[in-house]
């Protein structure tokens, strides 16, 4: 049962426009839920935290909860004086003998907001921890793989028939004016697809290696005599397609983490011995080669010319980012987690047509404002100490984990990387569907680099 429940939420979580509607991420909070106490009830949690996963993710979610706890005026106005000032304000505005409805002197402005997502971080908690017990089986491990790309292929076609057919939309949902003509997949947004597809393409490439053996000791003629040739060939299809649909959504920032993909892809692989120091070549060039004749066939020059443009006035990113940082200078202890659209009024101006920014379009700038200082040093620095550790991992393990599970960990981390990446320029890590497979493939590196009791592959 629970294998069916995880199988269903990687398959199904980003169909829905991301799951960005409250209903649709409560639905989801509560199959991860269910998958946990399932788990734990057949005593299949094999996996068990260490000291740094239980020490970061515990001293985060204590500092987000705390920002949810009533404070006295004082201790408000000492951690958060504009916070203060304007309960203060309020009140006066309110009238002597009436209090201020909610939590009174919390520092979230929105604590139910706050709670809303809180929650939800608990639930990729146990959803890593259900995933990471269930990758330590071979069939679980390959079939959480497998079942990912089955949602890529399908995301990437999608997005292409809206590259060929612009008047095609989201299901039900019209074509987006602002981006049609664009691949969005089941997103609303192009920015969110391109963050599914930079997560997804170097977990294929991954996989796609692992069905052949590319070692720099084998000649040209034993790689092409092998049995497993065809499959390795239908994977770089399928990583081209991933790579074209990608470029499509015109995503710069996608765009430029598949750089980053690559970079760390081809990084780790000759990090691990000399077994692949001709064939990743091979394999770079033929995916360069591959996406330049398919994307030539649609026309790149949409694509030229969105990385030609350059964003001005009050509605450019630099602005918005601008206007985000005096948030932070006033609110060094954070506003709440999912608060920011709750200020964004107040701070930032409104863009082209009146539009209002929900979001800081960086990830890591809407932590700071959201969390402060404590709570998004902490959170980054939990995400760099896992992938140094994992990097570290790799080198020292190299084959001994089994070549199915080091090149999917290699492919699993380029995504975590390419992503963490783009986080840089969009909100990939406001929407639910990402978050979940953002999580998925940190449980795929820690159940593939240490299997524990489970066979190499």
């Amino acid at each position: 049962m629970v294998k069916v429940i995880v199988y269903l939420i990687i398959g199904t979580v980003g169909l829905l426009f991301g799951a960005v509607q409250p209903w649709i991420m409560v639905l989801y909070a509560g199959l991860m839920i269910l998958a946990f106490g399932v788990m734990m009830w057949q005593g299949g949690l094999s996996w068990r935290p260490g000291p740094w996963a239980s020490g970061i993710v515990g001293f985060f979610l204590l500092v987000t909860l705390v920002q949810m706890m009533p404070l006295s005026q004082g201790v408000l106005e000492w951690v958060s004086p504009v916070r203060a000032r304007v309960l203060e304000e309020a009140g006066e505005l309110l009238g002597p003998g009436s209090s201020i409805p909610g939590f009174g002197y919390a520092v979230a402005y929105s604590v139910y907001q706050g709670f809303a997502r809180w929650g939800f971080i608990i639930c990729l908690g146990l959803f890593f921890w259900v995933c990471v017990s269930l990758g330590r089986d071979r069939r679980g491990f390959k079939r959480m793989v497998w079942v990912a790309l089955g949602v890529g292929v399908f995301e990437s076609i999608y997005g292409l028939i809206q590259v060929l057919i612009p008047g095609v939309g989201v299901w039900w949902v019209p074509a987006n004016f602002a981006y049609e003509g664009c691949a969005t997949g089941t997103y609303i947004c192009r920015n969110h697809f391109a963050g599914l597809l930079g997560m997804f393409w170097p977990l294929a490439l991954g996989l796609t290696l692992a069905q052949g053996e590319w070692g720099g000791k084998k000649g040209l003629k034993a790689v092409l005599s092998e049995e497993q040739l065809g499959h390795q060939v239908v994977g770089f299809l399928v990583v081209t397609l991933m790579l074209v649909a990608l470029l499509f959504s015109q995503s710069r920032g996608g765009i430029l983490g598949i750089l980053v993909g690559m970079a760390v892809f081809a990084g780790l692989l000759r990090s691990v011995s000399g077994r692949f120091r001709w064939g990743v070549g091979i394999v770079l060039v033929l995916l360069i080669s591959l996406v330049a004749v398919y994307g030539g066939r649609i026309g790149f020059d949409q694509i030229v010319e969105r990385f030609m443009q350059i964003e001005g006035g009050a509605g450019g990113r630099m602005a918005l980012w601008s206007q985000s940082w005096d948030m932070v200078k006033d609110h060094p202890a954070g506003i709440g987690l999912g608060n920011y659209q709750m200020l964004e009024p107040v701070y930032v101006d409104p863009g082209r047509d009146g539009i209002r920014y929900f979001h800081a379009h960086n990830d890591y700038l809407q932590l700071l404002v959201e969390t402060g200082w404590i709570g998004a040093v902490t959170l980054v620095a939990g995400l760099f100490f896992f992938l140094a550790r994992a990097m570290r991992r790799i080198r020292k393990v190299r084959f001994d984990v089994g070549r199915f599970r080091l090149l999917v960990s290699v492919g699993a981390l380029a995504g975590i990387c390419s992503m963490a990446f783009h986080g840089f320029f969009d909100f990939n890590f406001q929407i639910p569907a990402n978050q979940v497979y953002f999580v998925l493939l940190m449980a795929l590196v820690e159940s593939g680099l240490w299997p524990g009791f489970a066979h190499g592959t």
